[in-house]
């Protein structure tokens, strides 16, 4: 690795360009791959590191002027015992659900079994080691938009989509989580299948 603590207790869980705001679930798989080596530690502005001594996790912070160059630590936050959890309504609170896949069509979802099939597989979910961001993911190829509604207004808005294999969904504020491909595909098969016409 290009970052080495010197301390046998810290383990490196992960490197972001975004500040770590919840504790992981899994090591950043950034720094398990083969080809680690290819992620220079300057492109980043945050470093997540564990403690195993005390158990705690910490947010570091470091700054580089020019690039490349090894950056100096200038600060670490330890993050909160509570890790973020997806929030999501009571199912009767919902009226209906509305899917979207990117440009695709809407359909509305009123049925109270699919409502309660959505949100079960939607409790199935982790905190991934990535913080939140401010509107919506970019970047993925494919985003399914989950509206759950009430009285004609959204009650709660989450994305899902794929990166690199892994599944996702995206909640604004409120950080990002990982999903089984299952719980993914079940939610999915609500959509219809657009065929691409084109000869």
């Amino acid at each position: 690795m290009l970052i080495t603590t010197y301390t046998p207790e810290y383990t490196l869980f992960g490197v972001s360009t975004d500040e770590y705001t919840a504790q992981p679930s899994q090591i950043n798989e950034t720094l398990t791959a083969e080809n680690e080596q290819d992620f220079p530690i300057c492109d980043y502005e945050y470093i997540l590191l564990y403690d195993e001594k005390t158990d705690k996790f910490y947010c570091v912070r470091f700054e580089a002027k020019d690039r490349p160059v090894i950056p100096d630590f200038i600060e670490a936050r330890e993050l909160s015992g509570a890790v973020y959890q997806l929030e999501l309504p009571i199912v009767e609170e919902v009226e209906n659900i509305l899917l979207k896949k990117d440009s695709d069509p809407a359909i509305t979802i009123s049925s109270r079994d699919d409502v309660e099939t959505i949100l079960s597989a939607l409790k199935n979910t982790k905190p991934a080691t990535v913080s939140g961001k401010i509107g919506t993911p970019v970047h993925v190829e494919t985003i399914i938009n989950v509206d759950f509604n009430s009285k004609g207004d959204v009650i709660v808005r989450l994305f899902l989509y794929v990166d690199k294999g892994e599944y996702f969904i995206e909640q604004t504020g409120n950080g990002i989580y990982t999903i089984s491909k299952e719980d993914y595909d079940s939610i999915e098969k609500y959509l219809p299948m657009i065929i691409d016409e084109q000869t």
